[in-house]
């Protein structure tokens, strides 16, 4: 297993790869570049190219490249946060690149205790990871998006785990973006972002490519990271056909050091509980896109992708283990079966007061899609069929470890190369997926249509021990499901549309779960997994009712209301821990997701505008038993959830303001006001102890051309310093720190304070 401050991926290396797909010189003076227009699409799919989404009978958030450089961040998730529609952020690990993002009460999120419900797609490709669905929003680096989607809704065409919706990414070509970009990013906390991109094409050829890196001390103790990402596309056309070859190479090292007493955190918002926690990445993605227009109507569309991701994890914790009591030795580490022995046979001393957990996982998966795209005219109706099927399989080689350590004055870890054999797993699992879909857009007249859509999905999961000593572990899991969608999209007046939709969409077990999923096993996450009983699938039935258009005064409106009720949800129930990471994955209860969205967007003289607004009703529709016994009102480590509490983690109100002023040709300013409700904490499934506290944060921006060349940008969020938190889950603070005996047990992830980023950026 890779040690955490080990970099294997040699830079030079990388650029090398690169250079290789994208010669400088390859683009001859024969032709001068062109930028090609894509055939229009209507109807959403991962390798549909352009949509005209205001056509579409869904709830769809369309952003391009110029909304993303405005944002001057590095990750997709950052700018979802600040302006995406329905969607918020937990700082369940105090990264910006490590969120949990959240929309419509679905999660997309890096960590492999959370159910995930968002589909991720780039160019056609499925980023979700092969294990547990996790997304690493580290790998997604803003400055190859040429355009993104939000789209909304339990779609089944977009295959499993887009039960709240799906999240698609289309980068950047020789053919869509011209030109070279060099950008410079200093900010608070040494932070330190570079990004290169060039793209270039001969009408035949083209290639784009974009560099990024990311240094940080972090605004919190302890908290460095770093990141690179380059990305490259060689693209051809001609004769009406397409062809893409993208890469993507990532090296990352983020640290994250998670949540902290609300005692500690009074103290010091700075502060850590333990560390470190680090999560290295280290990816290696290739894909080839190829499209074939046949003439007006027709078009063929096929994606082949090989990826791999190879995530370490070192977390230092808190010990699981108590000294012995009588009549053991209390020199001596025991558990509930005894006295502890390392993997020497020998007994552990009581000085070693934490854990080490360390995990590698190795995560292959590929994959090849099929879709045909037809226009005609059908029993006197004019139609749009799609007709797709695809293929992906994935492999995992799972290893972990827990590590005796004892605790340093700044509540660090040491190493001591002794090692806890009964917690040790050596895990190999493999999923694959094959899917057929189809999608029939059919207009009755100019003002009304109708979407039906279905989908059937064959998954097949395996695990097996490798190590001998875990049977429990060898699982083969099977899960078929056919289904299916409608929608109707009709136009009241040249202003206004409505439209409504009725989905179903699912998602399997991931490996993880499957193999974490025993109430008498628990599993300490990310590590060690010890029992392997079914689950069953997640099965979404959404529904959604909307009108949107456009008036004098606002360039685009839109009002909704949405329904979603998640069958047999699977919950991670928490059995202990210092910091409530010991549990097992459960179908608790039916979830439902309800509320209301509101967009408005316009533009007046100089001034450009926005306002989102979204009320989030998410509950539990049945009534269970929950373990928490860290929740303070537990009896017996356990709590009554009545039908109807509210999902934790979740915040009820969510509202966006953003505004715009072009004050002069070359100068520009903006700001943007994010507001949250309050939550309650993960592990208070039954509403029982207080929500974390609303909040409300301000951000400027602004920018100055001084040439054609070099344009300045300078950025402050939360320019009024609020102190916020917008995430909690129950620990126990004085197994670690015994000056908070008696503390409330709650953790919480802080905010981060005011920042400032300071970018220079040139263009030719």
């Amino acid at each position: 297993m890779r040690r955490h401050n080990n970099r294997r991926l040699n830079l030079s290396v990388v650029t090398a790869l690169g250079a290789l797909v994208f010669p400088a010189s390859f683009v001859v003076a024969a032709d001068e570049p062109v930028m090609l227009a894509e055939i229009e699409v209507v109807g959403f799919a991962p390798l549909s190219g352009a949509v005209k989404a205001k056509k579409l009978p869904y709830a769809v958030q369309e952003y391009n490249k110029e909304d993303l450089e405005k944002s001057s961040t590095y990750s997709v998730a950052e700018m979802l946060s600040s302006r995406a529609a329905s969607v918020t952020i937990n700082s369940a690990q105090g990264n910006r690149l490590q969120p949990d993002l959240q929309f419509r009460g679905f999660t997309a999120s890096p960590l492999l205790g959370l159910p995930q419900g968002i589909a991720v797609y780039q160019n056609g490709v499925r980023v979700n990871e092969t294990f547990g669905d996790s997304v690493n929003w580290d790998l997604l680096s803003a400055s190859s998006i040429e355009r993104m989607q939000v789209v909304a809704g339990s779609n089944p065409v977009y295959g499993l785990n887009a039960l709240g919706g799906a999240i698609t990414v289309q980068t950047k070509t020789g053919f869509s973006t011209l030109g070279k970009t060099a950008a410079v990013t200093l900010g608070s906390d040494a932070a330190r972002d570079f990004s290169f991109t060039a793209g270039d094409n001969n009408g035949r050829w083209g290639y784009f490519v974009a560099l990024d890196s990311l240094q940080e001390d972090g605004w919190r103790d302890f908290s460095d990271s770093e990141a690179f990402n380059l990305y490259s596309a060689l693209s051809w056309r001609g004769n009406g056909k397409e062809l893409d070859l993208y890469l993507n190479v990532a090296d990352t090292e983020l640290r994250g050091n998670g949540s902290v007493p609300e005692e500690l955190l009074q103290q010091d918002r700075s502060a850590v509980f333990t560390h470190p926690d680090i999560t290295s990445n280290e990816l290696a993605q290739l894909s080839l896109s190829f499209r074939q227009r046949f003439d007006e109507s027709s078009q063929l569309s096929v994606n082949a992708f090989y990826r791999q991701n190879t995530t370490d994890s070192f977390n230092g914790d808190g010990s699981e283990f108590e000294e012995c009591e009588a009549p053991l030795d209390d020199d001596f580490l025991c558990d509930d079966d005894g006295m502890v022995a390392d993997q020497f046979g020998n007994d552990v001393s009581e000085d070693f007061d934490a854990i080490n957990n360390r995990s590698e996982r190795k995560q292959h998966s590929t994959g090849l899609t099929a879709q045909w795209l037809e226009k005609g005219n059908w029993w006197g109706l004019p139609q749009q069929l799609l007709v797709g099927a695809d293929y992906i399989y994935g492999k995992t080689d799972f290893e972990s470890s827990v590590e005796f350590a004892e605790l340093t004055s700044t509540r660090g870890t040491t190493e001591s190369g002794l090692f806890y054999g009964p917690d040790a797993t050596d895990l190999e699992s493999t999923n694959r997926t094959a899917s057929l879909y189809l999608s029939d857009l059919i207009r009755f007249n100019n003002r009304f249509s109708l979407t039906l859509s279905t989908r059937y999905n064959d998954t097949h999961i395996t695990s097996q021990d490798r190590s001998g000593v875990n049977p429990d572990l060898e699982g083969n899991h099977s899960y078929k499901r056919i289904n299916a969608g409608a929608g109707a999209l009709y136009r009241w007046s040249d202003d206004v549309t409505v439209y409504g939709n009725l989905q179903q969409s699912s998602r399997t077990p991931t490996p993880v779960e499957l193999v974490c999923s025993h109430p008498d096993a628990p599993c300490n996450l990310p590590n060690s997994f010890l029992a392997d009983p079914p689950l069953d699938d997640v099965v979404s039935l959404s529904a959604e009712l909307g009108l949107r258009g456009h008036s004098e005064r606002v360039d685009n409106w839109r009002v909704g209301l949405f329904h979603s009720t998640n069958r047999d949800d699977i919950i991670f129930q928490t059995t202990g821990g210092v910091s409530s990471n010991q549990g097992f994955f459960t179908n608790a209860a039916d979830t439902v997701r309800k509320g209301l969205e509101v967009e408005l967007a316009g533009a007046i003289d100089d001034w450009t505008w926005y306002a989102n607004y979204t009320y989030l009703h998410a509950s539990f529709a049945d009534g269970f038993i929950s373990s928490s016994p860290n929740h303070p009102q537990a009896v017996a480590g356990k709590l009554a959830v009545a039908s109807g509490s509210r999902l934790p983690g979740l915040p009820e109100h969510n509202l966006k303001l953003g505004l715009t002023h072009q004050l002069t040709d070359q100068l520009e300013w903006g700001v943007e006001t994010i507001v949250n409700s309050g939550q309650y904490l993960r592990g208070d499934e039954a509403n029982q102890d207080d929500k974390t506290a609303g909040y409300g944060i301000v951000n400027l921006f602004g920018s100055y051309q001084l040439n054609k060349t070099i344009e300045v940008q300078l950025r402050a969020d939360n320019v009024f310093d609020k102190e916020y938190v917008n995430f909690g889950l129950y620990g126990e603070p004085d197994e670690v720190i015994p000056s908070l005996a008696g503390a409330s047990g709650r953790f919480v992830g802080p905010g981060a304070p005011r920042q400032f980023w300071l970018t220079m950026k040139m263009s030719w």
